[in-house]
C-alpha cells in the first residue's frame, strides 16, 4: 500500500468513525426528545381527563339549580360561561348543562390513545 492509499483508507475510516459518533448521539437525543413527548402527552390525557370530569361537575351543579330553582347559583353558572337550559322548576336531564365555552387558540387535537 502506498502513501496515498494510506492516506485515503485512514480519511475514510475517519469519516466512518465520525458518522458512528454522530448517529450515537442523534440516538440519544431522539430517546430524549421521545421521553419529554411521552410526558407531554401523560400530561394532556391528565388534563382532558380532568376536564371531562369537571364538565360533569358543571352539569350536576346546572341539574342541581333546575330542581332547587337556585337563581344565585344559576347566575354564577351563567357569569362562568357555563349555559344551562331554562326548562322550569324540576327539570332534570342530562341536557341540563352545556360545557363551558373553550376558546379555540386552547384546544388541542385530539391524539390516539
Amino acid at each position: 500500500m502506498n502513501r496515498i492509499q494510506f492516506i485515503i483508507v485512514t480519511i475514510l475510516s475517519g469519516v466512518v468513525a465520525l458518522c458512528i459518533f454522530l448517529q450515537i448521539i442523534f440516538v440519544r437525543l431522539s430517546a430524549a426528545d421521545e421521553t419529554r413527548l411521552r410526558q407531554i402527552g401523560e400530561a394532556l390525557q391528565e388534563g382532558q381527563s380532568d376536564f371531562d370530569h369537571l364538565q360533569q361537575i358543571a352539569t350536576r351543579v346546572a341539574q342541581l339549580a333546575q330542581q332547587q330553582n337556585d337563581d344565585q347559583l344559576k347566575d354564577l353558572l351563567v357569569r362562568q360561561n357555563i349555559q344551562i337550559k331554562d326548562n322550569g322548576p324540576g327539570a332534570t336531564g342530562a341536557g341540563a348543562a352545556a360545557a363551558p365555552s373553550t376558546p379555540e387558540s386552547t384546544t388541542t387535537p385530539s391524539s390516539t390513545h
